[in-house]
């Protein structure tokens, strides 16, 4: 397909190396989340799992890599005329990568080197609303606000595109590039194109997929410039190889953490989300319940509000609770999966879990005066196929592997499973011990826990304020 073709103004063009250099406008901002994204933090693996990331990369891509060097004769490839050892900055990427799992504030500047690594001029990493067409989260370099407010309104044909896109059995790890997906008369009718691409000197975009769902979108997005041309073989080589190290310090990080909301704006954020939220301290006393959480206590069915202090109306369960929030005002580090997904309801009802998320204390007393130290998010209805289907993308399921998944998490025996697809209960069983390997769980009950951590209750729309902070990007853009 053809490329998009640029019309840059000269005052556009002057103005490139300015933009690039300014990069985000918001360093250290991080928004609120629901747990898709998070939840997974929290897991007990995270130790494991970071240590396994940072440790060493994989033999199968380190073969990949030196391929790629191999290519490049020279072991070199040029930016800007400059000179670079690209197995060197490859392993300095990856470091600059997962540094951003303990300092948040890192990661516009992690995407300044992705970009300068893919030889792009500007990257963002982010969170969508697929449903409602708006960008909940999003991390950025290189994009201005005034770029992003423009991107924005288009963002109804940019999910159109990528939906469009996605086809069953489609490799995960497969990018939309604009410039291979797009036809050349599509392009040239675009608005978004005409309006957001154009006139910075846009000519590819390049979208890789972190996690997808049929409501949310989790990708790092990739704007070429005129100035290097439409993506190339390797350089989209070189982002698969990034792919499984983005997606692994998404799922870790707290990029998409809810520490740093404004007090003033909090109450209203919290009440715009169907999903009940409260807020606590240490010893569970009750900050602020959204009008959900308030309708829960009221019915007392799965939590009580006893005399200011938050209680979970199962023992277990309250036991649970209680831990997960001494752990909050303590050391977070230690949460592991406590809190993870408690489960509310009785044995045999409908299941409700409560998933506890850490906040910054110290944050917190500096915004409302007492020391908030966790939010609680009570799911009454998961969406098993939006989990499911989170689960099975960070975890690289076979399509076999994820319907078993979502059988499970329905409630379903490994014989029902088997019954309903048609194969032996030993095929299925096969395929769950897979799963089983890949999710580094042993037993089906943990399983269902770790696709749980998955979840994602509905997010509130976009803060004014989140010009400066994360947020997600769109389609093509």
């Amino acid at each position: 397909m053809n490329a998009i073709s640029p019309k840059v103004s000269s005052s556009c063009g002057s103005n490139m190396a300015t933009r690039s250099s300014t990069g985000c406008d918001a360093a250290r901002q991080r928004p609120f989340v629901s747990p898709v994204l998070f939840v997974g933090a929290r897991t007990g693996r995270l130790a494991a799992c970071f240590g396994a990331c940072v440790a060493t990369v994989a033999p199968r891509r380190q073969l990949r890599i030196r391929h790629l060097v191999e290519k490049m004769r020279t072991g070199t490839h040029k930016k800007r005329g400059r000179p670079m050892n690209t197995e060197h900055a490859f392993s300095a990427l990856i470091g600059d990568i997962y540094d951003c799992t303990l300092e948040p504030g890192r990661w516009p500047q992690a995407l300044g080197r992705v970009a300068r690594f893919l030889g792009c001029e500007r990257t963002l990493i982010s969170l969508s609303d697929l449903q409602h067409d708006r960008v909940l989260i999003e991390q950025r370099f290189g994009c201005e606000p005034e770029w992003i407010a423009a991107r924005d309104r288009h963002l109804p044909e940019v999910h159109a595109a990528l939906q469009s896109w996605f086809v069953p059995g489609r490799d995960a790890d497969e990018p939309f590039v604009a410039s291979r997906a797009l036809s050349r008369s599509y392009t040239v009718a675009s608005p978004y194109v005409r309006e957001c691409l154009q006139p910075l000197g846009i000519v590819d975009v390049a979208h890789y997929f972190l996690i997808r769902s049929h409501s949310y979108l989790s990708e790092i997005v990739l704007l070429r410039h005129a100035s290097a041309g439409p993506f190339t073989p390797d350089v989209l080589e070189r982002g698969r190889l990034l792919l499984p190290h983005l997606r692994r310090a998404v799922t870790i990080s707290k990029v998409l953490d809810a520490k740093t909301i404004a007090h003033r704006q909090l109450a209203q954020s919290l009440d715009a989300l169907p999903c009940a939220v409260l807020l606590t301290d240490g010893r569970g006393t009750i900050a602020h319940a959204n009008r959900a959480a308030g309708e829960i206590l009221a019915q007392g069915q799965w939590l009580a509000d006893a005399q200011g202090t938050l209680r979970a109306r199962r023992a277990a369960a309250d036991r649970e609770l209680q831990r997960a929030l001494r752990l909050c005002a303590g050391d977070e580090a230690r949460l592991g999966a406590v809190g993870a997904a408690i489960g509310l309801s009785a044995p045999g009802s409908a299941p409700v879990h409560a998933h506890v998320l850490p906040l910054c204390a110290d944050t917190s007393r500096a915004q409302t005066g007492s020391p908030v130290v966790a939010a609680i998010f009570v799911a009454t209805a998961p969406d098993h196929g939006a989990h499911a289907a989170a689960f099975a993308s960070a975890h690289a399921l076979t399509r076999a592997e994820a319907r078993v998944v979502h059988a499970l998490l329905a409630g379903h025996t490994l014989a029902e499973v088997a019954r309903a697809f048609g194969v032996g209960r030993a095929t299925v069983k096969s395929q769950l011990d897979s799963v089983f390997q890949k999710a580094g769980v042993a037993r089906q009950a943990d399983l269902v826990r770790a696709v749980l951590q998955f979840a994602a209750p509905p997010v509130p729309a976009p803060l004014d304020g989140r010009r400066s902070a994360p947020r997600a990007a769109g389609g093509v853009a």
